[in-house]
């Protein structure tokens, strides 16, 4: 299991601690705690798991930063992100290229989610009722639903808008009656 830079004492983590490894660009210094989870989590992981020496990795400091931004853009969940990590590691390809080739990125037509979360909630009508009559977890399911018809491409945070709407617009408020 990878472990988060939060979990372990990384109190004394610094430039010492990558000899061999060419030095960081100052964008990732600045970023400690995300970095340190890339290098402790899964790099420490996969140089284990391949019996490798820092110095054989074809990953390179520009990579990593670049992976960085593109998680930091929204451009790539944190999944797609362990995915490109992982391919980076055994390629040293560039991430944005990877995420290009295999499709990784997050989607970024709104257009192009709506379509989606339509086809989830016509799939999965009695959670858009369950929703709809104020049960929460019914939306944590279809935003999952979505994540899983997207393979983890859907921003959660825009997908759960998108559905709400949607239900909304399938579910107007009624006028008030008169008494």
């Amino acid at each position: 299991k990878v472990q988060k830079a939060e979990d372990r004492d990384s109190s004394n983590l610094s430039q010492e601690n990558f000899k061999g490894f060419p030095s960081l660009p100052s964008f990732l210094w600045r970023r400690y705690s995300t970095v340190a989870n890339w290098l402790l989590g899964d790099f420490s992981y996969l140089l284990k798991e391949k019996g490798m020496e820092i110095n054989q990795v074809k990953i390179t400091p520009s990579h990593l930063a670049e992976l960085v931004s593109l998680q930091e853009k929204g451009q790539v969940s944190g999944p797609s992100a362990k995915a490109i990590f992982a391919e980076m590691f055994e390629s040293g390809e560039r991430p944005s290229l990877i995420m290009q080739r295999k499709g990784l990125g997050q989607i970024s037509h709104e257009s192009e989610l709506e379509k989606i979360v339509e086809q989830v909630i016509i799939e999965n009508k009695a959670a858009a009722e369950d929703f709809k009559s104020g049960k929460g977890q019914a939306l944590t399911f279809l935003i999952g639903q979505v994540m899983k018809a997207t393979r983890g491409r859907a921003n959660p945070a825009n997908t759960s808008q998108i559905i709400k709407n949607k239900i909304d617009k399938n579910n107007p408020p009624q006028a008030d009656q008169e008494k």
